[in-house]
């Protein structure tokens, strides 16, 4: 079987939903891995960025790709779900045989500045440079519908099956971790060769921001989250709920 390319992640993405190409918007400028679309549970509308989950065939290590492939179009997908104040997630997909993430979605829970100065380190005899790779924790058991974990370098996973999305899409949202960038650091990058433009992240300016930090308090409080967290969730969602007045 050939590699496993963005491409081929775009196309279990749309199966995996049961989704067509009139279900969605493609974000201009992201060469349409950058799509709108409403999740059908809520209602509202939400920003994905569609990667394809590597693997190394040598090992059993899976990770993102975060330097080489298209950082430019994630980069602008994730300001366009800024610019319209809309949730952004970074999911990546790999469906092949024998794959242990087969039917599941794995959503990458980052800011772009942690992406960038976080990702594996390659080192040679005489330097170290940035690397392109963000692993995905070797303990996810992919026997949960919602499985959260963080990896040894900090970033936060979630492994969730197909059937599972649209309620994590519903009750989770990537926007506290943008909250990360409010200094307006800025980043620069590379892109097959080239010099991108100035990127400069600043926190959300709209009036929804006091709703989404009493909404979104435990998600923010990423250290205290527990391997297994079915009932947090459980928790977490009724709590949810109750804050937005859907629930007496």
């Amino acid at each position: 079987m050939g590699a496993y390319k963005f491409q081929n992640a775009k196309k279990d993405f749309f199966n995996y939903l049961g989704l067509s190409s009139e279900n969605v918007k493609y974000i201009p400028g992201s060469k349409d891995f950058g799509i709108e679309l409403i999740n059908p549970e809520s209602g509202e509308k939400c920003v994905v960025f569609i990667s394809a989950v590597g693997k190394n065939n040598s090992s059993p290590k899976m990770y993102f790709d975060t330097r080489d492939s298209y950082p430019k179009e994630r980069i602008i997908t994730r300001n366009y779900a800024r610019e319209n104040n809309l949730k952004f997630f970074f999911l990546g997909v790999r469906n092949e045989p024998d794959c242990k993430i087969n039917n599941f979605f794995i959503s990458l829970e980052a800011n772009e500045s942690q992406i960038q100065s976080n990702s594996g380190k390659v080192t040679t005899s005489s330097t170290e440079r940035g690397g392109n790779q963000v692993n995905l924790p070797s303990t996810f058991t992919y026997t949960k519908k919602i499985e959260r974990l963080k990896s040894d370098r900090g970033f936060f996973f979630s492994a969730i099956h197909k059937d599972k999305l649209w309620d994590y899409m519903t009750y989770f949202d990537n926007r506290p971790y943008e909250k990360e960038d409010v200094k307006e650091e800025v980043i620069m990058n590379t892109y097959n060769g080239e010099s991108l433009n100035r990127i400069i992240f600043g926190a959300p300016g709209t009036g929804k921001s006091h709703k989404l930090e009493e909404e979104s308090e435990s998600f923010i409080k990423q250290e205290s989250v527990k391997t297994d967290i079915t009932q947090q969730i459980k928790d977490e969602i009724s709590a949810v709920i109750k804050l937005s007045g859907k629930l007496n």
